[in-house]
């Protein structure tokens, strides 16, 4: 399944190995492992750079580093299917990391994506970036299932949104649509009412009868979808406030066709594109 896309990123990392005068490169940047890898995970904690487990690439291929910990999960889940060996130590013990490490950069010119604690080597430069923006078809078949899965899920929780929710509460329905979709939420935004004209998104502000918006920027494997937005108008309930009930406040502008909702309380979930 992801034979020739390793083949094909593969001989990118070769052609920089020669342009470099390198033996090999060691990537743990989790953008730089899972470019490699086809999507596999490096990591355990969302907030770092980098992951827990390293990948070296030389000439003759690509295997893993990691603590008896990661190795079960990595290898079976993750690397097995992609041909990729792990080597493992006890995840207590520095040294045998380092010697690990060491047996198999020592003595070779091996560049570092990021810092790796007792190993003294080169750093790679930020032009490996560049292997990783040609996207293959594969990736780019990936990549718009990404952006269909995240737009499902923002339209999904846009139709769950009740008027007096708080916004919090807004943000969880909407991170779990992400997560129902294997996705991975890396922004979450949501604003409602009167936070919108501030421009300030996501406290605990609840939403009256106007207006809510969310929107967010997922990742699944090495694809990222960036700020989908969707505007929730409450219209029933904006009718009845503001129609039947003589309120005073203005309906939301909209420059596309009459939404269309249901009964209650039933928001109508609309793209940003189709309104100013």
């Amino acid at each position: 399944m992801f034979e020739t896309e390793i083949r094909l990123k593969h001989a990118r990392v070769a052609e920089y190995l020669d342009a470099h005068g390198l033996d090999a490169v060691l990537l743990s940047r989790r953008c730089n492992f899972s470019w490699y890898t086809c999507g596999a995970r490096n990591f355990v904690g969302h907030a770092a750079d980098a992951g827990n487990s390293w990948l070296l690439v030389d000439r003759d291929g690509a295997v893993a580093l990691t603590n008896n910990i990661e190795s079960p999960r990595l290898g079976r889940e993750e690397l097995a299917p992609r041909g990729i060996d792990v080597t493992d130590w006890e995840w207590h013990d520095a040294a045998a990391q380092r010697d690990a490490m060491s047996a198999l950069t020592s003595g070779r010119a091996v560049a570092a994506d990021a810092g790796v604690a007792g190993l003294e080597l080169e750093r790679l430069g930020t032009d490996f970036d560049r292997l990783r923006y040609a996207l293959l078809p594969s990736e780019i078949e990936r990549y718009r299932g990404v952006c269909t899965d995240v737009i499902s899920a923002v339209e999904s929780a846009g139709r769950q949104v009740r008027a007096g929710m708080t916004e919090h509460e807004v943000a969880g329905l909407l991170s779990a649509q992400i997560r129902r979709r294997g996705l991975l939420e890396w922004v979450v935004l949501v604003a409602a009412d009167r936070r919108l004209r501030r421009g300030k998104p996501l406290g605990d502000q609840r939403s009256d009868h106007a207006r809510e918006d969310i929107s967010a920027a997922c990742r699944r494997h090495t694809a990222v979808a960036r700020r989908i937005d969707v505007s929730c108008f409450h219209l029933v309930d904006w009718l009845e406030a503001n129609i039947l009930h003589g309120g005073a406040a203005k309906r939301p502008h909209q420059t596309g066709p009459a939404p269309r909702g249901g009964g209650g309380s039933q928001p109508v979930a609309i793209p940003r594109s189709t309104w100013q």
